[in-house]
């Protein structure tokens, strides 16, 4: 790979501040009940790339998509006022019972028009809830459903206690998918019983690739710069060294963050030049098959070169 040049127009010569990115998830609730389990399973989830603000709105769907809908027009705005779009929601989740509100249909055509996810359950939440102990309950009326969560937490009334359910959060997904998998055999999405409240619990639980071990960098013939990765969570640093080279000489160190869709960030360092060529900044995105990670390392000018990385153990590149 080639060496910073030392024509290029003249930098600081110190490394930018890496902002560690947190997209925000902004969820509207219907009730307390929504608000208190999802405030405790963000924090047990101990993702530190998501940060949620649960609102609690009572009222029907359509209350609460209205509302969705204002909290994000207004921190759009902000972000415009402010010049930094960071203050804008990453996504934004409405949850709400079928129950026997009005308004349904109204307030799914206004989710979908504004790019909102939901996250329904059919008859009640109370049944996101349940699948935490049991299996499919079958079709029943939210009433007989809370009858039947009270089973397992004879003190439910509208309160969630999160540790008699943090152990079975993960069966509550299983359990959940496998009633979405029924209805839509049956072409019968959102029928009773189902529940879409596992689609977010999964996003605020969230996952990001894992890129550590050793990398080659560059076409196959060359095969002389070699990436060894170490990951914590989300967090990467790569050292980049000559493998033809005795002294293992060290070219650069790239300290980043690694995202659930598989982007990367991060500034390289090349320790050994001068200050003003010393950083550069680092965007990539590993492929969905976790092989190969393409991007570009960038001086602020607009300079730069491009990366492509293959993992060591990779058949397609041997």
């Amino acid at each position: 790979m080639t060496k910073p040049r030392r024509d290029r127009q003249k930098q600081s010569g110190r490394r930018p501040p890496f902002r560690r990115q947190a997209p925000t998830i902004l969820v509207v609730s219907e009730g307390l009940t929504e608000k208190e389990y999802l405030d405790a399973f963000w924090k047990e989830s101990h993702n530190p790339r998501v940060t949620i603000e649960v609102v609690d709105q009572s009222g029907t769907p359509k209350t609460v998509v209205e509302v969705a809908k204002q909290l994000s027009d207004d921190a759009i705005e902000l972000a415009q006022n402010e010049g930094d779009d960071n203050i804008k929601f990453d996504a934004v989740w409405c949850v709400y019972d079928v129950d026997d509100h009005p308004y349904l249909h109204e307030a799914r055509e206004m989710a979908a028009a504004n790019g909102f996810d939901t996250a329904i359950s059919n008859p009640s939440f109370e049944l996101w809830l349940l699948l935490h102990f049991r299996d499919d309950p079958g079709s029943h009326h939210r009433d007989t459903i809370r009858s039947f969560l009270k089973e397992h937490d004879p003190e439910y009334d509208k309160h969630v206690d999160f540790n008699l359910y943090a152990g079975g959060c993960e069966k509550a997904v299983s359990r959940a998918k496998k009633l979405d998998k029924i209805a839509a055999q049956i072409n019968d999405e959102g029928r009773n019983p189902t529940t879409g409240v596992y689609k977010l619990t999964e996003q605020i639980r969230g996952t990001c690739p894992d890129i550590s071990g050793a990398w080659w960098i560059g076409a196959e013939a060359q095969r002389k710069e070699m990436l060894t990765v170490v990951q914590k969570g989300d967090l990467v640093t790569a050292s980049c060294f000559l493998h033809d080279s005795m002294e293992m000489e060290t070219r650069w160190v790239l300290t980043g963050q690694v995202s659930n869709d598989g982007q990367i960030t991060g500034y390289l360092e090349y320790p050994s030049a001068d200050r003003e060529f010393r950083y550069q900044k680092f965007t990539a995105r590993v492929s969905q098959d976790g092989n190969t990670i393409e991007g570009r390392a960038a001086y602020d000018d607009g300079g730069g070169h491009d990366h492509r990385w293959s993992r060591t153990g990779d058949p397609s590149v041997q």
